[in-house]
C-alpha cells in the first residue's frame, strides 16, 4: 500500500474511509484556483484544517497531511505528479 511507503499504517476498517478521501485529493489538487505551484502547500493546510474538524488527530500534523497527499496522488492520480514539490 502507497501510504506504508510514507509511515501511515491504516486499519483496515480506516481503508474504506482513505480511499475515497484520497480520490478527493486527486479532485480538489486539480481543481484549486491557486497557482500549481502553491497547490500543495494549500491543499496540506486544508487537509489538516479539515482533519482538526473531523477528529483525526494523525492527519492534523503536517508531516502526515503531506504524506497522505504524496500517497494520493501517486496511487489514485499519478498524472498530476508535477504539482507535488519535489523535496
Amino acid at each position: 500500500m502507497q501510504l506504508e511507503v510514507y509511515g501511515i499504517y491504516p486499519t483496515a476498517d480506516q481503508v474504506a474511509l482513505l480511499i475515497p478521501a484520497a480520490n478527493g485529493n486527486c479532485d480538489a489538487l486539480v481543481s484549486m484556483t491557486v497557482p500549481d505551484d502553491q497547490k500543495f502547500d494549500e491543499m496540506t493546510e486544508l487537509s489538516m484544517q479539515l482533519a482538526k474538524m473531523q477528529g483525526k488527530t494523525w492527519l492534523q500534523e503536517r508531516a502526515a497531511a503531506e504524506a497522505f497527499l504524496r500517497a494520493s496522488v501517486e496511487a489514485y492520480c499519478p498524472e498530476n505528479l508535477a504539482l507535488l514539490p519535489t523535496s
